[in-house]
């Protein structure tokens, strides 16, 4: 009995202890659940260097909020932190900014290697002391980065009421320097299925904006009505994007795109107190919507909140100078930001006057600004479905992003670093602007429009850019990137049948072979005096061209030249010398696209022959050696032309010397007889 008892109670012990065990193991391993959901801040320790705050109570912020932007070892995308990590101070609420909605892979703006999560943490008192008190205790924590006030920004407008030019900055009203939107409308004029988003004050229904507003968000009530009660962002949706037509009224507007979509992004009722939270929330908002370009008309913020957002944002962020009456924001003088930031995708902008020169209320800075565009005086939107002057660099912005937003139109494959070098590489130099801005330069819409259809190479070679959109009018520039165009590439503009006219620069040397292969619906092309070479097969099966140009060519050998299918070389001034025997389908020749049934006219001057020689020019019906009409044969150094009918939609005129003595012609051209 007494064993009996003593093995009971071994094994009653024995239990006992498994069951202790048992239930240490289950609070250990439900503790560590419990951390990982949050993800155990205290087990990291290669921390990031730390960014302090140097507020000072004179500042303006906000006095019951405090950013916080997160170590990347600590913070994440929608990661949720234990409520004791931040320490014991009263708060009210803990709001991520960065929050990533759905799929974290279809978000296109979304940079996740230089993600930082930025968090909003309300307080239950309004005391500026308790947030400074607040932000050091924060600083101390190992896995926040920084830790700083909601300051509170400002938009950089001026209203002012003067008459002013009406619209000289897309206009170029003649005495004005505007940004030569015109011709750039000559290409395009936009498309809605572009979007731009103004973080502002919103945008107002308005006549000459309503085509073109789109849904946004309202993060100052946080409801979808983004209703501008201010101005100022309505006034620059106007400019990003007034549309074009018959409004009622003889004082309406027109945007740098007559056709886009503008979403308003209202952080604010007044142009003055732009809570960071709210910008912060609002560039997250964009990013999430992959929307493409932010306009953001605000300065004088933080440095550090504003960029980790700026920074996980991808899209082209435009943004202004600032107002600060010619402050120098370089990094090392008076940086001000967003302005002073330095990221790959930000423009920074500057304000103009009417004449070119830097409105006075304008900062400037040799590194920190890229470019200047029109500021002053700017008549645009404004509530009421009326029309006001305002004048800053808030104005100067939205003409920057106007013009990347009809780049899209013409060519949506273009990355942010190809829009922002095809503004600033293509910008109107000034010696005045030359020390207080990166490119020298103030915005040339219709150059960086060109840009984001072609592109020129080092040698001069133009080529057509992945993803354009041609218009079926085109003007190729003669200078592109701060390049001369030289030559158009092989396979350049072939099969684009959207094209109906080109016309090429004078500085022209080379057409490539196939260069406009297939081009079916190009009717008319200029060919310039300085062309020395054009590729086999540069046209053909253009079956609709009618007007070449200018013959100007030299041919030293036995072939033709033809437009579709050989090269040729040429001399220069035009002079045609051939030594080309006039035998059948012998001499230097030109393949011309015609209309069955029309007549055409052939001239020349004939300026020497060979002795014993005679000039023979001679028609063929396409590219047989059936001639149709009887071969011309010229012997007076003189003025000749005569005419032939159109057979079918080519014909082939042909240019030789008897008994390939040699001739040399001159002023060759082929018309059309009306």
């Amino acid at each position: 009995m007494t064993k009996f008892r003593i093995k009971s109670t071994k094994l009653l012990v024995l239990t006992i202890g498994l069951l202790l065990i048992v239930s240490l193991a289950l609070i250990l391993f439900e503790n560590s659940v419990a951390t990982s959901a949050f993800a155990s801040e205290s087990e990291v320790s290669a921390f990031e260097a730390k960014r302090y705050s140097n507020a000072k109570i004179e500042e303006d912020f906000d006095d019951s909020s405090i950013i916080v932007v997160m170590d990347r070892t600590q913070g994440g995308i929608n990661k949720i932190h234990a409520d004791s990590f931040f320490g014991n101070f009263a708060r009210t609420a803990i709001n991520d900014l960065t929050f990533v909605d759905g799929d974290i892979s279809s978000k296109r703006y979304l940079d996740v290697d230089n993600f930082r999560q930025i968090l909003e943490i309300k307080l239950p008192e309004n005391s500026k002391e308790n947030v400074l008190s607040v932000i050091r205790e924060l600083e101390k924590i190992d896995g926040v980065y920084y830790a700083g006030p909601n300051y509170l920004g400002q938009a950089g407008a001026v209203p002012r009421n003067s008459q002013y030019n009406l619209q000289w900055g897309v206009d170029g009203t003649s005495g004005t320097v505007g940004i030569n939107a015109q011709a750039a409308w000559d290409i395009t004029t936009g498309s809605r299925d572009v979007r731009v988003a103004v973080i502002d004050t919103g945008i107002v229904a308005h006549q000459n904006l309503n085509a073109n507003l789109v849904a946004g968000w309202n993060f100052v009530n946080g409801t979808n009505d983004a209703t501008d009660t201010d101005g100022h962002g309505t006034h620059i949706a106007g400019i990003i994007g007034g549309v074009e037509g018959n409004i009622a009224g003889s004082t309406n507007i027109v945007g740098v795109n007559w056709n886009v979509s503008l979403i308003p992004l209202k952080i604010s009722n007044t142009v003055t107190g732009w809570q960071t939270s709210r910008v912060v929330s609002a560039i997250t908002w964009a990013r999430n919507q992959n929307v493409p370009i932010i306009n953001f008309s605000g300065w004088n913020f933080g440095s550090a909140d504003l960029s980790s957002a700026i920074g996980a944002y991808t899209g082209l962020f435009v943004c202004i100078a600032g107002n600060g009456n010619g402050t120098n924001i370089n990094p090392g003088q008076s940086p001000n930001y967003p302005g002073s930031h330095t990221f790959a995708h930000q423009i920074t902008v500057g304000s103009l006057d009417s004449n070119g020169t830097i409105r006075s209320t304008s900062n400037v800075g040799s590194t920190a600004v890229h470019l200047f565009a029109p500021g002053g005086s700017i008549w645009s939107t404004i509530p009421g479905n009326t029309y006001g002057y305002m004048s800053g660099t808030s104005m100067a912005a939205p003409h920057v992003a106007g013009v990347a937003a009809l780049l899209l139109s013409v060519n949506p494959t273009l990355t942010p670093a190809q829009m922002k070098a095809a503004i600033l590489d293509n910008v109107d130099t000034s010696s005045a602007l030359s020390s207080n801005c990166s490119t020298g330069g103030r915005l040339n819409a219709v150059r960086a429009v060109n840009a984001a259809l072609f592109d020129v190479s080092t040698s001069g070679v133009l080529t057509v850019r992945s993803g354009a959109i041609l218009p079926g009018t085109l003007v190729i520039p003669a200078n592109l990137h701060g390049r001369t165009v030289t030559q158009i590439a092989s396979y350049a503009f072939a099969n684009q049948t959207s094209l109906t006219s080109i016309a090429l620069p004078d500085t022209l040397t080379t057409i490539g072979n196939n260069a406009f292969q297939n081009c079916t619906n190009l009717t008319s092309i200029n060919i310039p005096a300085g062309i020395t070479q054009i590729g086999t097969g540069a046209f053909s099966g253009c079956v609709n061209l009618h007007i070449i140009g200018r013959f100007n060519i030299n041919a030293n050998v036995n072939t033709r030249w033809d437009l579709s299918q050989a090269t040729f070389n040429s001399v220069s001034n035009g002079v045609l010398t051939t030594n080309c025997e006039a035998t059948a389908h012998h001499g230097a020749g030109q393949v011309v696209s015609v209309i069955p049934g029309a007549t055409y006219t052939v001239s020349f001057n004939l300026l020497s022959l060979g002795a014993g020689s005679a000039a023979w020019v001679v028609v063929y019906q396409d590219l047989g050696n059936s001639p149709l009409q009887s071969p011309h044969r010229f012997t007076a150094l003189t003025a000749h032309s005569f005419t032939f009918t159109a057979a079918n939609n080519r014909a082939l005129i042909a240019f030789s010397s008897e008994a390939g003595l040699g001739a040399q012609f001159s002023n060759i051209q082929i018309t059309r007889t009306l």
